[in-house]
């Protein structure tokens, strides 16, 4: 009995080896690299990551269309960063922040204007999330106030502008936000899943 079970053995390897050599075993060629552009109508659920990626030539006017509120991304007259809950004196859509707003430091906020002004900064949207945004950046720019509201669980935007957060973005923006937040022992939570 033991003798037939080795002989089958060998067999079963013998005919493995042979199709390998034939080349029935071998894997599939790799697909040809190239830009796979995003399709809007397509879920990203489920799909390859190159669905996450905007198509050739997208520029920020892609990212913010209301010009308005472009110059207000590349030059605000003032930034101010609002946290979730609080007083909850400040109510954006539906979700209420707290009314005292903090304004970066220099280098913070060269550091936040850089990434929204960054085009890797971003990702389409589209994510299986129910939005629950944590953080808001009000940008003021000529007396008008415009709103980025972000939710680090699924990592997008919403607002004024805005989409999907890249992950170097989101690291990014974190980053900011528990430099503005030093005891936020939430924002540190996010920034370490996020980092990870």
């Amino acid at each position: 009995m033991k003798s037939v079970l080795l002989l089958l053995c060998g067999v079963l390897l013998g005919v493995a080896g042979g199709m390998a050599r034939m080349g029935w075993l071998r894997s599939a060629p790799a697909e040809p690299h190239h830009q796979v552009r995003y399709h809007p109508e397509k879920s990203p659920i489920n799909e390859s990551p190159e669905t996450l990626l905007y198509p050739p030539g997208t520029t920020l006017e892609g990212i913010y269309p209301d010009e308005a509120m472009r110059a207000a991304v590349l030059s605000p007259d003032s930034v101010r960063i609002h946290r979730r809950g609080g007083d909850e004196r400040l109510k954006v859509e539906e979700w209420a922040f707290s009314g005292k707003g903090i304004e970066p430091d220099a280098a913070t906020k060269e550091r936040l204007l850089y990434a929204l002004a960054s085009l890797s900064a971003y990702e389409p949207p589209g994510k299986a999330c129910i939005f629950n945004p944590g953080v808001l950046v009000r940008l003021q720019k000529e007396g008008r106030d415009y709103d980025l509201l972000f939710c680090f669980e699924c990592r997008e935007m919403g607002g004024e502008g805005g989409g999907g957060m890249s992950i170097n973005g989101a690291k990014t923006f974190l980053k900011c936000f528990c430099d503005v937040f030093p005891g936020d022992e939430e924002l540190r939570k996010e920034r370490e899943r996020v980092e990870r």
